[in-house]
């Protein structure tokens, strides 16, 4: 685990005032679905803590957390796909979170205007220094994957404290009908190790919600990922990075990568559990991969009202 370290504006600067930063295909569906189906205008109207007028926040301060921004796959995503569409504050200030150092320097580096370099937290979220009452939104974007289940209830407290009065959190996560987490419970029952732990799912995270008595609204996005059979890199990447290291950071990364590279894809597809299930997301020479995503949005909420 890496140390708790937060990264002022000015030790990094010099790269995150590079605005041409190049913009690299995002393998995945999962964030370009969420840049269209969701309403960002009106929920980033809903974080606001000061009066709205004209529909416009040009004229607002506004604070932003993103958590867990891995490589800044959804940083990315939403500056390309999102923001142009937007009438957004002439400045937003952006800080960043991730376990992972070396991810969190390649998201600072696709900051660019509106966003504004904040604090960055190479830390887990349960060890970050964050300040109470701070952001208008905090946001993560799958995240959690590799959050502990136990620790849930902790972390999203922490969270809803960091937010403004009216602040607002929003959490993208796979449910257990995905194939990000059904799949690898399955690679965990084929290949093990026997105490492997599997990801946290949507549902879990509603679970925490519930324990913390915060209400909460959910967003359902269904879509299947496709990928042509004959493109076997393309798939292979899917099915062994994506799926089952997921790409997003854990604790255990190079042992979950280790055994991954030594599963192959060739040892995958010669189990036959494994190649039955895979067998049935292949129609019209096409891998059709099901994913089920619940955004998961709350306001702040008054700790008064934590069950006791």
């Amino acid at each position: 685990m890496i140390s708790s370290l937060a990264l002022r504006e000015s030790q990094v600067e010099p790269t995150l005032r590079h605005k041409n930063v190049i913009e690299t295909t995002i393998p995945v569906d999962d964030y370009r679905q969420l840049a269209q189906k969701i309403d960002w205008q009106a929920f980033l109207k809903s974080c606001c803590t000061r009066p709205v007028s004209d529909n416009s926040l040009a004229h607002l301060p506004f604070k932003v957390l993103d958590l867990a921004c891995g490589t800044g796959r959804w940083l990315q995503t939403f500056l390309q796909q999102v923001a142009p569409q937007l009438r957004l504050p002439s400045q937003i200030r952006y800080d960043l979170l991730d376990c992972c150092e070396s991810s969190l320097i390649q998201a600072a580096q696709k900051l660019r205007f509106p966003l504004i370099s904040g604090m960055q937290y190479a830390d887990q979220v349960q060890f970050a220094p964050l300040e109470p009452d701070a952001y208008d939104c905090i946001w993560s974007m799958h995240g959690f994957y590799a959050m502990p289940k136990h620790d849930l209830t902790g972390i999203l407290s922490k969270m809803n404290a960091a937010l403004q009065p009216e602040g607002r959190c929003f959490i993208a996560q796979a449910t257990r009908e995905a194939f990000y987490i059904d799949f690898y419970e399955r690679y965990r029952a084929a290949f093990g190790p026997a105490d492997s732990v599997g990801f946290t799912a949507a549902e879990d995270v509603v679970a925490a919600l519930e324990r913390l008595g915060i209400e909460y609204h959910i967003s359902v996005l269904r879509y299947d990922e496709c990928i042509p059979a004959a493109d076997r890199a393309a798939v292979e990447h899917y099915i062994m990075n994506e799926a089952t290291v997921n790409s997003f950071n854990r604790d255990d990364t190079e042992t979950v990568e280790g055994a991954v590279s030594q599963t192959g894809l060739d040892r995958l597809l010669n189990h036959p559990d494994i190649k039955a299930y895979l067998d049935t997301l292949v129609w019209d020479s096409t891998f059709h991969f099901p994913e089920e995503v619940w955004a998961i949005s709350f306001k702040k909420a008054d700790k008064g009202s934590y069950p006791r």
